[in-house]
């Protein structure tokens, strides 16, 4: 898909629904504001930046050719965040009994030796996965 017709496609489908049957000059704070809030709750991890980056390009382009005072209303609103929560963090380790089973299972397989040795080099000398594998 090209990028012509990936942006035409932001426009028709998302820009112009909610803007398309206004005039430029009418459009409000208020009113981008809501139509952002909406994108962020249909598209929350990229794509409403993206439709509000253009909306605002179309108000930058809009004062240039003075259809509009020298105010672009799409740089005053507030770009909605993704909350994150601290404590809802996954934990990306084991605990001492969640190895030990770990290495339990490994030891069972022989031909699995090198294996066995590198999982614990890491677990118990601290250092990375690319500085391991670098070793010699």
């Amino acid at each position: 898909m090209s990028t012509s017709s990936r942006v035409q496609g932001m426009f028709e489908n998302h820009i112009l629904p909610e803007f398309g049957s206004m005039f430029i000059k009418n459009i409000t704070i208020d009113q981008i504001q809501t139509a952002v809030n909406k994108w962020f709750k249909i598209a929350p991890k990229r794509n409403y930046k993206k439709w509000y980056q253009l909306t605002a390009r179309i108000f930058q382009f809009a004062i240039k050719r003075r259809y509009i005072d020298a105010f672009n209303p799409a740089s005053s609103i507030t770009l909605p965040r993704i909350k994150v929560n601290p404590g809802a963090k996954k934990q990306n380790f084991w605990d001492k009994y969640q190895l030990r089973t770990f290495f339990k299972i490994l030891e069972q397989y022989d031909s699995k030796f090198e294996q066995y040795v590198l999982f614990r080099l890491l677990a118990y000398s601290g250092i990375r996965r690319g500085e391991c594998l670098d070793l010699t």
